[in-house]
């Protein structure tokens, strides 16, 4: 009983610290890109992010529940439910990372990929090499020789982002996005 008695404490005191770096992640907000040169900056807007923020809030909370009202036969049960839903939460916390961590910012030399904690990903309009659609992710890849940069069809000003490349961008390296492109509104 006593063994019993500590798993669940632990597994609410884990939900409890998982649900408490979502909230943090997700309202520390992206960071604030100082470039004067910036003509506009990509990023998801916020129906996506509150709905990752709910996917990732889901599974401890339901945790923390399901610990404590369910009665368990054993340990062995409450181990393996408390394991699948931390394996959930951070399933669920991976989109949260990408929502509320990444911008695209675009400027007349290049395109700018900016994660939360990483470091900045440049690539310039002179060095692209292609510019490639995936229809299954729905993202555009902007490739040059030594870096390659995705920018998703749900990002905010995503119209912004064609009309830049289609300005910057020879039509012969573009040919393969160019309908992916023209079908941006």
């Amino acid at each position: 009983m006593m063994r019993m008695l500590a798993l669940q404490t632990t597994f609410l005191v884990v939900a409890a610290a998982v649900v408490f770096f979502w909230l943090t992640y997700a309202l520390t907000g992206p960071r604030k890109l100082k470039q004067a040169d910036i003509l506009h900056v990509l990023q998801y807007g916020w129906m996506l992010r509150t709905g990752a923020l709910i996917l990732a809030l889901a599974p401890p909370v339901l945790m923390a529940c399901f610990v404590v009202l369910v009665r368990w036969q054993n340990t062995g049960t409450l181990a393996l439910a408390g394991i699948a839903f931390l394996a959930t939460s951070v399933v669920g916390g991976l989109l949260l990372f990408e929502v509320e961590g990444i911008q695209i910012a675009l400027t007349e030399e290049g395109v700018t990929r900016y994660a939360r904690w990483g470091t900045p990903i440049c690539v310039k309009w002179v060095d692209v090499e292609r510019v490639s659609y995936s229809r299954l992710n729905r993202w555009f890849i902007i490739a040059s020789v030594l870096r390659s940069i995705k920018v998703s069809r749900h990002l905010v000003g995503i119209a912004a982002f064609a009309a830049i490349v289609r300005r910057k961008v020879g039509a012969e390296r573009c040919a393969s996005a160019a309908a992916a492109l023209d079908a941006v509104k």
